[in-house]
């Protein structure tokens, strides 16, 4: 008959491999919550982070769907205002009572999302933007006239600020 108090069992080697698999399995889980919270990611500092060089600053990239052309900014910064630019192809919006908005989302973080209307200037639709986060944007352009309506999305990212 078995004993309870048989030290016998913690002599196989299957029972030690077992032990040794869940210590491993324990050790390394300890470690790694240990390493979530020791280096948390806002730790990054700005000299880590490999940034556009300055020559870009005032180069634009454009992006068109049938009827909006977008013009932004190559390297946007965190908290420095940028310009960007609409246009609008005129066979299909006349200008008249056209209302071009911005929504600036923020996938990670709802309170950061914003929106503003662009002002009409020179024939174009123009508002100066400021991100408040670093990261991620999705830029969405929405035009409305009457009953027409039409989008365009990109994806941006916002650079620590250049100082």
């Amino acid at each position: 008959m078995l004993s309870q108090r048989s030290q016998h069992a913690l002599k196989n080697p299957w029972v030690i491999g077992l032990m040794m698999s869940f210590a491993v399995f324990v050790g390394a889980n300890i470690s790694f919550i240990y390493l979530a919270f020791s280096h948390s990611a806002q730790s990054v500092r700005h000299q880590d982070i490999d940034l556009p060089s300055a020559s870009h600053h005032d180069e634009v990239h454009q992006y068109a769907n049938a009827d909006i052309q977008l013009s932004i900014p190559a390297v946007i910064y965190h908290q420095q205002s940028h310009r960007f630019t609409v246009k609008l192809q005129h066979h299909h919006w006349d200008g008249e009572q056209t209302t071009v908005t911005a929504y600036a989302y923020r996938p990670s973080n709802q309170q950061a999302d914003f929106q503003q209307v662009l002002q009409q200037k020179d024939g174009q639709y123009q508002a100066d933007l400021t991100f408040p986060l670093l990261g991620q944007w999705d830029l969405d352009i929405e035009v409305i006239q009457g009953d027409q309506q039409s989008r365009l999305t990109r994806r941006i990212y916002v650079h620590p600020s250049a100082s």
